[in-house]
């Protein structure tokens, strides 16, 4: 607790470009830190023209996709989500929007630019951006963990079918 008061003071010490600066630079290693350790970032937001529409993405978050961020901001994100998974996510996003609790950390699948689906675990939450309500989805690529999945239950299989020639 000594360490946000000092932050606080800190910041309140500094003027209104200051702060904007430090906050900014702060945003920034965020972004860069959790892009080095895997995590890609996407910022939603409810438009005029669409629901959902991407507001901000992470280099990251493009390079497991495949797009440039051109590419990826201002569509809807429901554009990259595999057709099965859509409707659940639709919903979950509609609650969080509206206010309600919904369950926040999730695997599901979006598609890569090639049209491959990338299997990912998110954690989503809402935030104020810009002055309006946004949701914030930080994600990871678990295609090397559901691999192993794969193949430690191909394994736990066999051994099984050892086990049993072996008892019968």
């Amino acid at each position: 607790m000594a360490g946000k008061s000092r932050v606080a003071r800190k910041i309140s010490g500094q003027n209104g470009t200051e702060s904007l600066k430090g906050s900014e630079e702060w945003h920034r290693a965020l972004v860069e830190t959790l892009g080095r350790a895997g995590y890609g970032i996407i910022v939603l937001q409810n438009t005029a023209e669409q629901e959902a529409t991407v507001v901000f993405v992470s280099d990251e978050a493009c390079k497991m996709v495949g797009y440039s961020p051109a590419e990826v901001l201002g569509r809807s994100v429901w554009d990259f989500f595999e057709s099965s998974e859509v409707a659940k996510v639709q919903e979950r996003y509609r609650r969080r929007q509206s206010g309600e609790q919904v369950i926040s950390y999730y695997e599901t699948t979006v598609l890569r630019k090639d049209g491959t689906p990338l299997p990912i675990q998110t954690s989503v939450s809402t935030m104020s951006y810009q002055g309006n309500i946004a949701t914030v989805l930080f994600f990871k690529d678990i295609t090397e963990q559901r691999e192993m999945e794969r193949e430690l239950t191909e394994h736990r299989r066999h051994l099984e079918e050892l086990v049993a020639k072996r008892t019968a």
